[in-house]
């Protein structure tokens, strides 16, 4: 910064009469730069940062460092998923009079992984074991899919098919429940009679 100035001033009478007479001198020491927290300026993607000093005894003077001379390092802190971007933490960092400014900035830019998907057969019900309906499974996300895409999900017991046996009562549609009055068919079972192979 630029030294300071003292106007010095002489003053003589002679005759009643007063004259005067200045000289400017540049004889006050400079005091120095007082530099702010620098301000770090990224681009939205984190690949470059610029940081700024501003001098609080004048704000007209900046001291700038370029994105050369920025160091940026990165670090993932939260993996992508299935269905979610995952999360890099990218900090850029600058020294200045032996002391070092670090600034960070978060950008959702891993993109999702997407379904891994393993395909199941269809396997036919008996009279007395389970089958299951044809479906996908990603073993990542945990979820059943009734899609080769992944695009319709359904629940684990969506994919199972009863035993043939089973005689679980199933209740009648209201259609049914109207067309038969006998009080002795409000539910229909799945017995030896209707049982099919």
């Amino acid at each position: 910064m630029d030294k300071g100035t003292t106007t010095y001033t002489a003053i003589v009478i002679f005759n009643g009469v007063e004259y005067t007479d200045t000289l400017d001198v540049e004889d006050i020491e400079s005091i120095g730069h007082n530099y702010d927290e620098p301000v770090f300026m990224w681009n939205d993607d984190g690949s470059n940062c610029v940081a700024m000093l501003v001098c609080q005894n004048n704000s007209t003077h900046i001291y700038v460092f370029g994105k050369d001379n920025v160091a940026i390092t990165s670090a993932v802190i939260t993996e992508a998923t299935c269905l979610n971007k995952g999360t890099t933490a990218y900090t850029a960092t600058v020294t200045y009079n032996g002391t070092e400014y670090t600034d960070t900035l978060e950008v959702e830019d891993i993109a999702a992984t997407g379904h891994t998907l393993t395909h199941v057969e269809a396997v036919e019900a008996t009279e007395t074991t389970v089958g299951n309906m044809e479906y996908w499974y990603c073993a990542d996300c945990g979820k059943y899919f009734s899609d080769e895409d992944g695009t319709i999900e359904i629940g684990y017991e969506d994919t199972i098919v009863k035993a043939t046996a089973d005689t679980s009562e199933v209740p009648l549609t209201s259609k049914e429940s109207t067309d038969n009055t006998d009080s002795t068919s409000s539910k229909v079972t799945t017995n030896e009679s209707n049982k099919k192979c």
